[in-house]
């Protein structure tokens, strides 16, 4: 069976924890009394029983993220990793690591694999604080949280029993920007990526400056329906019509994206050299992310959701799979291969079309409740107007999330605050976003819950900010 990968390193790869693995050497590990000698386990037999009910509530909880430990030879499952006690408030959250396999001790396999879960941790998660309390004796893991620049930042005196003694522990944290202040060697070289690099891969900085020719494109309704109905979308549905069997959404995914080389795509805080398929992975983990938290609702709803490329891989998800599900979309190509991709995987979406333009927004009839997003899609509207908000709030949503690039949001004193601008202005993005929120809440009329800047860019001059709102 081949393996979902979801986060990728040189020796391993980290997966969802499955049932299955229940039936290898998982079992073995929580009762081996010398793997487990470093941590908490070990104090009672660990049953079949008991570690199926453990990962069934994993699969259900919002504050914790436990992975397998794959090595890539031979695909063998060598340990589990998590991101455990996860708080959305505090933005913090606990590592912990075991690695079963003896013959993998002492490899570097821990370093490396923490190291992927932190990454994830702080840019796509955006959390702010991760932390790991070891046994003061337990050399090695001391070892690796300080490799993985984290400080220590306490101790806890005999606050444990294991072993036949009572035994100390030390308290390890990192924050957020300390990763960017200082990356160790253990840390991707993506972070050397700065605006800088940007002309090797982009010919907009040379276009912003007046040393390269480009026609610029008038953003309406007429230029949008061009750009997608025909010649993305449309192009897309012509090919999809012809492919036997019917494809995937993956599918269609490769095809947009066939042909794109690696970017700098902006991450949080940093640049990462990333390949169309990563960037996109990232994006869907800001997606999930984000919205979680706002869980449970009546419906969960993307307007300008194009063929689905973000909504159908998001709700393959089973936490948002399991409620209603609805889809707008402005172009009719794209609404007609998202409903033939929700066919073929076998997904239940209530689809229709939606304009941001207009004062309905959709025709779709979305219950009360719902957690509705916008994901790249408000920022083709030049202007916004009151009717936008008014439009969205007319459906009373728990909760409105806007994943979208505000340009109000940009650092004008710095050479990439100032390109981006300029780069939404030539372009003909929406230019008001950010204020009309902020004008509508002033006004009674909203209640503006969450607001990020410029979290995510698969395009490093237009990244997206995270805006999100309920009605007053």
């Amino acid at each position: 069976m081949n393996s979902v990968k979801f986060l990728n390193g040189e020796q391993v790869y980290l997966r969802a924890l499955r049932e299955s693995d229940i039936q290898g050497p998982y079992l073995s590990w929580l009762n081996d009394e010398e793997v487990c000698r470093g941590n908490s386990h070990h104090f009672f037999p660990f049953t079949a029983e008991e570690a199926l009910e453990y990962l069934r509530n994993m699969r259900r909880s919002k504050e914790a993220l436990v992975l397998a430990i794959i090595l890539r030879e031979g695909n063998v499952h060598i340990g589990n990793v998590a991101l455990q006690r996860i708080d959305w408030i505090a933005r913090s959250a606990e590592l912990a690591i075991l690695i079963g396999e003896k013959s993998c001790w002492g490899k570097g396999i821990a370093k490396q694999c923490l190291l992927l879960l932190m990454e994830h941790a702080f840019s796509s998660l955006n959390l702010h604080r991760i932390y790991c309390a070891t046994f003061d004796d337990n050399i090695a893991m001391c070892k690796v949280a300080q490799a993985l620049g984290m400080k220590e930042e306490g101790r806890r005196r005999e606050s444990v029993w294991k072993n036949g003694g009572y035994r100390n522990t030390v308290e390890f944290g990192l924050l957020r920007e300390e990763t960017v202040a200082g990356r160790n060697q253990a840390a991707t070289e993506d972070a050397a990526f700065t605006a800088c690099n940007l002309p090797r891969y982009s010919p907009w900085p040379a276009r912003l400056l007046g040393l390269e020719p480009w026609q610029c494109r008038v953003k309406n309704s007429a230029t949008v329906l061009e750009e997608f109905d025909v010649e993305k979308w449309g192009a897309l549905l012509a090919k999809a019509k012809l492919h036997d069997p019917p494809p995937t959404v993956d599918d269609v995914q490769s095809w947009e994206l066939e042909g794109v080389a690696a970017q700098p795509c902006w991450v949080g805080t940093h640049y990462e050299l990333l390949t169309p398929i990563k960037a996109k992975a990232k994006a869907l983990e800001l997606l999930r992310s984000t919205l979680m938290p706002y869980l449970p609702a009546a419906a969960l709803v993307e307007l300008g959701a194009g063929y689905g490329g973000v909504f159908l891989p998001l709700v393959k998800n089973d936490a948002f799979r399991r409620m209603p599900l609805y889809a707008g979309e402005f172009s009719p190509s794209g609404l007609e291969l998202l409903r033939l991709l929700a066919e073929t995987e076998d997904i239940r979406v209530v689809s229709g079309s939606c304009d941001f333009a207009s004062k309905s927004i959709t025709e779709l009839s979305i219950p009360e409740g719902a957690v509705i997003f916008t994901f790249y899609a408000a920022h083709y509207i030049p202007e916004l107007s009151a009717e936008f908000v008014a439009g969205l709030a007319r459906f009373r949503p728990r909760v409105v999330v806007h994943f979208e690039p505000c340009p109000e949001h940009t650092d004008k004193s710095t050479l990439l605050g100032l390109m981006r601008f300029r780069y939404s202005q030539v372009n003909g993005y929406n230019q008001n976003l950010v204020s009309l929120l902020h004008e509508r809440e002033r006004a009674g009329a909203i209640q503006i819950l969450e607001e990020r800047r410029a979290v995510l860019g698969i395009n490093t001059l237009l990244p997206a900010s995270v805006i999100a709102w309920a009605p007053a």
